[in-house]
């Protein structure tokens, strides 16, 4: 059988509820699990069942149902251009919502499964935290986007109802609300860079006038990158705490002998 969820807020994989979801999963994902969390909790889908995908056969004794799917065609182009920087991509992933019904009177049918569209609509897309692209943190009951994932906006939707027979004598009448929702988000995949530049060593090789170094007096300097805060990275609308300049010594090394020719070629 698929994986059914009964109307119980918080009953989700423990891998995607909070901090280091992104370790696992991809944003669509958590996106879309957000999308499910916060369905449960809606009035509307009371004594429903969930599910996460539409694999497994629709059973009667199941209904009604409300699936909250990813469409497995997610749209990905670059983030800038392409050739420039880290990779970086704006995400377009497509999100469905099926909700399914038994009722024998196809106007009453009709009736719940667009008041089914509607709380889907009404639920998800007012919800100010769900949707902000600055901070999710809802100070009423203390929760935010699972790791903080954010979203950017609704690019597209398609909404279509679909009347057939279920069961296994195909004699029981269901109505279905199938709602597509493309999300835009970005995310970017930066360099796993294990070889750390951490010192640098300058220094300068001007010739004297017999031809050679070491009648000039050269100039070393040495930077030292092991002294400052490493940069934090932080994806998905978090900030960026950049370095500060490196620590830099310099000095000056006389390798000619005194009284000797200074100038430089």
């Amino acid at each position: 059988m698929g994986q059914y969820i009964p109307i119980v807020p918080g009953d989700y994989p423990p891998v995607v509820t909070g901090a280091g979801a992104q370790a696992v999963h991809s944003a669509s994902y958590i996106i879309r699990e957000m999308f499910l969390r916060k369905c449960t909790t809606l009035s509307f889908f009371q004594n429903w069942y969930f599910r996460r995908t539409r694999m497994m056969p629709v059973q009667v004794e199941q209904l009604p149902m409300l699936a909250i799917y990813l469409i497995p065609d997610e749209v990905m182009t670059p983030d800038g251009d392409g050739n420039t920087g880290d990779i970086r991509f704006i995400y377009n992933a497509r999100i469905g919502f099926s909700a399914i019904v038994v009722n024998n009177d196809e106007q009453q049918c009709e009736a719940t499964l667009d008041a089914a569209f509607w709380a889907i609509m009404n639920g998800l897309w007012t919800d100010q935290y769900l949707t902000s692209i600055w901070d999710t943190y809802n100070p009423h009951n203390h929760t935010t986007n699972i790791d903080r994932v954010l979203f950017e906006s609704i690019e597209r939707g398609v909404r279509r109802h679909v009347y057939g027979l279920t069961a296994q004598n195909n004699q029981t009448p269901i109505g279905e609300m199938q709602y597509e929702a493309t999300i835009r988000h970005r995310g970017d995949l930066p360099p796993d860079i294990e070889d750390m530049l951490n010192h640098i060593h300058v220094q300068t090789g001007f010739q004297g006038s017999d031809g050679t170094t070491n009648s000039v007096k050269q100039v070393i300097v040495q930077y030292d990158f092991t002294a400052q805060t490493q940069t934090q990275e932080k994806r998905n609308g978090h900030d960026n705490e950049r370095n500060g300049p490196p620590t830099v010594a310099g000095r000056a090394e006389d390798k000619g002998p005194k009284g000797s020719d200074q100038s430089g070629s």
